[in-house]
């Protein structure tokens, strides 16, 4: 019998009636009501027939019939985003949205897991499947990454494949299926905090005089390195004894065409001395107050981390180990760094009685809602708590 194409009974769509691979009969709708175009389905639909019978049918091959059926038909072109180009396209979205240190551990998470993948990283994306996640989270793991980071770089792909689902026309997230496994305990690291006694030692053994202040002011304030080293007169108002910053860490993460949030840190009264002292504290609002340090980095043997390691060292202050390093991705996790004197502010306050939301909202952790639900506390209600804080100088 002959290949060719009728009307359906009680519709203006074609039938196609043709012999598959297998000699069996088939008939399918069209779903054309012009001739011509039935006619090239069918068409097209015999040749894939004949592709499967000769074996010469690849995934591949039949996603591009596939797609050249969709575009002709329809004049769109079909998506055929592979695992592959469709993080890169992700990680480059992600790049304009998110603060520069957001952005590359997104990318590191994200092609991180493309590079797992090997071959079926230029495969479809329906082509991922639960198993794919299972068993990049095991071999990350066996590398000697500990949990916490490999559950951040899970999360990074899980929110790139959730896009896909959205815009890419990926029916089922892959990564919704996965399971830890059940022998897998939490190995976050807790983190210690610094005493006033050590803080004053830590201050005493920096060797220099921007140093001296940078870790006062994160002690007196929370703010983390990067803030600090950073920070310009312009954020310090000291008539009115407040620092306002846009911290570095959530910098670009507001809404498209909304303002990132500022936060607002009460000076308590020692830092506010400590800072009056500082040359260019009635100079260029634009000027850094520790040039010395502003622009560097964290990372690295010469970078600020290693800076305050060894100041550490000096002060005979111990940093303790909360995790030795295991495998050659592992790393030896220190209980106490710059980060310390973060956990040390908040914690001191909590010592203090001040409560969770005033803490929350001076170190920056409180969620837009809970800002926004605590936006008409007075700077002064907040500095009361700051001025709770235990000083240095006794």
């Amino acid at each position: 019998m002959r290949n060719t194409i009728r009307l359906r009974p009680g519709s203006n769509n074609y039938m196609a009636d043709y012999t598959a691979a297998d000699g069996t009969r088939r008939r399918v709708s069209t779903k054309k009501s012009d001739p011509g175009e039935a006619k090239q389905f069918l068409a097209d639909l015999v040749f894939a027939e004949r592709l499967g019978l000769a074996q010469r049918l690849t995934e591949a091959r039949a996603r591009e019939l596939i797609g050249e059926i969709v575009e002709r038909t329809t004049g769109e072109p079909l998506n055929s985003d592979t695992v592959r180009s469709w993080f890169e396209a992700w990680v480059k979205i992600k790049e304009t949205s998110k603060a520069d240190g957001t952005a590359a551990r997104y990318k590191q998470a994200a092609m991180g897991f493309v590079d797992f993948l090997g071959p079926k990283a230029d495969k479809h994306l329906e082509t991922l499947r639960t198993a794919d996640i299972a068993r990049f989270f095991k071999k990350e793991r066996d590398k000697g990454k500990s949990l916490t980071t490999v559950l951040l770089s899970l999360k990074v792909v899980k929110t790139a494949l959730k896009s896909a689902t959205r815009l890419a026309g990926l029916k089922v997230n892959p990564a919704d299926g996965f399971e830890m496994p059940h022998n897998e305990k939490g190995d976050a690291v807790e983190r210690e905090v610094f005493t006033p006694e050590e803080v004053n030692r830590l201050i005493a053994a920096a060797d220099s005089r921007d140093w001296k202040n940078v870790i006062r002011l994160s002690y007196f304030t929370g703010m983390r390195l990067g803030d600090c080293v950073n920070l310009i007169w312009r954020d310090v108002d000291l008539a009115n004894r407040v620092i306002e910053f846009i911290p570095r860490k959530t910098a670009g993460r507001g809404r498209a065409g909304s303002k990132p949030k500022q936060l607002t840190v009460p000076l308590h009264g020692e830092l506010e001395a400590a800072l009056s002292k500082l040359e260019g504290a009635d100079g260029s609002p634009k000027e850094f107050l520790f040039p010395s340090l502003a622009g560097k980095t964290s990372a690295g043997r010469s970078g600020l981390s290693m800076a305050f390691s060894r100041t550490m060292e000096r002060a005979n202050v111990d940093a303790g180990v909360r995790r030795e390093k295991q495998g050659e991705a592992g790393r030896t996790v220190r209980a106490r760094t710059f980060h310390a004197l973060r956990h040390s502010f908040v914690s001191a306050l909590a010592n203090a009685g001040v409560s969770i939301e005033h803490r929350k909202l001076m170190a920056g952790h409180a969620k837009d809602d809970m800002t926004e639900r605590y936006s008409h506390l007075s700077v002064d209600t907040l500095r009361k708590s700051v001025d709770r804080l235990p000083g240095l100088e006794g």
